[in-house]
């Protein structure tokens, strides 16, 4: 029976950094993915900011798959006919030096395994791990087609399920209330295109996020767009809970989406190349202490770590960050030679050392602001309205601002509850 350093289940951005980190530090490590290939059955929007990557490398990878570097923001309000946006572009320095880009997640996660590869774990594909193999009250490795394969250390990076983290007792049953669902179009309009219509050029581009129409006004949803080479990636995230019994289909919101006479005049009659959906975490911790058992850890989405401000989405960031952690506390470990909970607590405290946990703690109430029905649809409406009535000149007599934010203000909602509602805005988000 073949026994190994570490083993890491699920080849996405949390697990092949845990694994290339463990590797390049000369421990053998197995990597195990359930799909024929890294990233096969990984997707997401597809925006991933540098940082931690950076660190993980050393600087920015020559080498590493992207589609465009993000240099324009888009937050915008839709109602079924209208919409209004505000566009930031930041064109101070070298696309490249952006701090987020756009990347196929098939082949971004693939570019990651192989790396994990070169710096000597072992990647094994189409690997079913069916249960965790547990001895004298710790984790000492999986169970794969009934196979035992053991290790002195294990780290579940498997997606929002976290199957592996149940059956160690770290993690609970996922609820509902803990993910969210996003579904996804790619979108093939051609480069020239892209660049003519958002305004970009070389290898710019741009990250736009939606509220209010995309996700049927309902609370905690949004939709987004980004830029890809050839292509667009758009998308619709909302909330099982918000979705339970309003008999919404959510594959109905993204061509909804897509078909919004806004979007329509973006992207044209581009030819869909590729659907997909995710189930994206949406918990922060409890517990961080949770986050490690006996020779057992978390990361990534298996251990909740997501951050939805509703104008940014974070989760590949914060997965490569909690793999490096997680493969640094097993280096750590092992020069101490124990893998027990108490070991392995040093995790969590890297995690809040990195500012991770923190800014999810710090986040935190974004939730409470998220689940504001009036904000996803009462205030769209309210707004559009709004500026439509600083346009609009009808003939003599135009009142001036302060007359028209009073006017619609005051004829679509109470003043005291829209104060309170933007210094929660203010206070949370």
């Amino acid at each position: 029976m073949e026994t190994f350093d570490l083993i890491v289940v699920g080849a996405g951005p949390a697990g092949s950094t845990a694994a290339y980190q463990a590797a390049r530090s000369g421990f053998k490590v197995l990597l195990l993915e359930r799909g024929k290939s890294a990233g096969e059955k990984n997707v997401f929007g597809g925006r991933i900011y540098t940082h931690f990557l950076k660190k993980v490398f050393n600087g920015f990878p020559g080498d590493v798959p992207y589609e465009r570097f993000v240099v324009r923001e888009t937050v915008g309000i839709m109602d079924d006919k209208r919409c209004a946006s505000f566009t930031f572009s930041d064109h101070s320095s070298e696309p490249s030096a952006a701090d987020s880009f756009v990347a196929r997640r098939s082949r971004f996660d693939k570019w990651l395994s192989e790396k994990a590869e070169e710096a000597g774990a072992v990647l094994v594909t189409s690997a079913r791990v069916d249960d965790l193999y547990m001895s004298d009250g710790r984790v000492r490795g999986i169970v794969s087609a009934g196979d035992r394969i053991e290790a002195r250390c294990v780290i579940d990076a498997e997606g929002v399920t976290a199957s592996l983290s149940r059956k160690a007792g770290v993690r609970s049953d996922v609820t509902p209330g803990q993910f969210k669902i996003g579904v996804k179009e790619t979108v093939e309009i051609g480069r020239e295109r892209i660049d003519d219509i958002f305004a970009l050029r070389d290898d710019e581009g741009l990250a736009s996020v939606y509220i209010g129409y995309p996700s049927r006004y309902l609370p905690a949803g949004g939709a987004f767009i980004y830029t890809n080479r050839e292509s667009v990636s758009i998308g619709v995230v909302l909330d099982p809970v918000e979705v339970s019994g309003k008999r919404v289909e959510v594959q109905e919101l993204v061509e909804e989406f897509r078909l919004h006479p806004h979007i329509q005049r973006l992207i044209g009659r581009g030819k869909v190349i590729e659907y997909s959906a995710h189930m994206i975490p949406n918990s922060v911790p409890s517990n961080p202490q949770n986050l490690a058992g006996s020779g057992f850890m978390v990361a990534g989405d298996a251990a909740g770590f997501f951050i939805n401000n509703g104008y940014t989405y974070r989760g590949v960031d914060l997965a490569i960050a909690s793999g490096y952690c997680a493969a640094e506390t097993f280096v750590e470990a092992s020069k101490e030679g124990s893998f027990d909970a108490q070991s392995l607590r040093s995790y969590a405290q890297r995690l809040e050392e990195i500012g991770l946990l923190p800014d999810m703690r710090r986040f935190e109430g974004n939730q409470k602001v998220l689940h504001n029905s009036r904000i996803f649809s009462e205030y769209p409406g309210l707004v559009l309205d709004m500026i439509s009535g600083l346009f609009a000149v009808k003939g003599f007599g135009k009142g001036k601002l302060s007359d028209t934010v009073k006017s619609t203000v005051y004829s679509r909602t109470s003043k005291f509850r829209l104060f309170r509602d933007i210094y929660s805005l203010y206070r949370n988000m």
